[in-house]
């Protein structure tokens, strides 16, 4: 007996519904949502992890953005325009020692000893001046933007073990021949902090007259730079 085909109920086009299914995700990041929720089961282990959830998604939201890119990207520029905009907490890891030298921390004074002896600050420090700042109630009221940490892998999971997760992460990309370029054509006017390129027209025949070249935009120097960066940033993305 051959089955009567014909009198079996038609699939509806679900094609409709299922495009709503997506605009309504990708309009309210619902995908995100569970994403940062599991993220933080994950790193603060809860006793209560239905409970906490409901803590978590009761808190206001907001974003908590890590920016990083190769040399010459200006990252510094573009996460103050960021945070600018967005009216986030700019948090420049590489000066975020006087900050907090000013307020007196522990890790502040120990980083501001190290820079008056004409020393650089180690990771250790470094690490525990960002995760301090990022963990401040100004971060967690406003959000932030943070640039120039982590560097490594190993900073990066500090970060994460220690539950601070960003919401995004933007990597800002050019490839080496423009680096090089923008880098090795700088010439920078100490007296005025203005910095200019090889190409630029100096009016100014005093400032022209000032203009140098720092030994780190160097050929030999950014070629070293930017290797170190391709190889320590892969690591980084996911």
């Amino acid at each position: 007996m051959k089955p009567n085909f014909a009198a079996l109920p038609m699939p509806s086009d679900n094609t409709t519904t299922i495009e709503a299914q997506a605009t309504y995700s990708e309009q309210h990041g619902i995908f995100q949502l569970f994403e940062s929720l599991l993220q933080d089961l994950l790193v603060t282990k809860p006793d209560d992890p239905v409970g906490h959830m409901i803590r978590t998604l009761g808190e206001t939201a907001v974003p908590k953005v890590m920016l990083f890119g190769a040399p010459s990207t200006d990252a510094k520029w573009q996460a103050e325009l960021l945070a600018e905009s967005h009216s986030l907490v700019h948090v420049d890891a590489d000066h975020l020692w006087v900050a907090a030298a000013a307020a007196g921390t522990e890790a502040g004074v120990a980083a501001k000893a190290l820079m008056d002896d004409g020393r650089d600050v180690t990771p250790e420090l470094m690490q525990r001046m960002v995760m301090d700042k990022l963990a401040s109630a100004e971060c967690k009221a406003s959000g932030w933007v943070l640039h120039g940490f982590p560097t490594v892998a190993s900073q990066a999971h500090a970060l994460l073990k220690a539950g601070i997760l960003p919401t995004r992460v933007v990597e800002l990309v050019i490839d080496d021949a423009e680096a090089k370029r923008r880098l090795t054509g700088r010439c920078i006017d100490l007296v005025a902090n203005v910095v200019y390129h090889a190409g630029d027209e100096v009016s100014d025949p005093e400032a022209k007259a000032r203009l140098i070249t720092r030994a780190e935009d160097g050929e030999a120097s950014v070629i070293a730079r930017l290797a170190a960066y391709r190889y320590e940033t892969p690591p980084l993305s996911p």
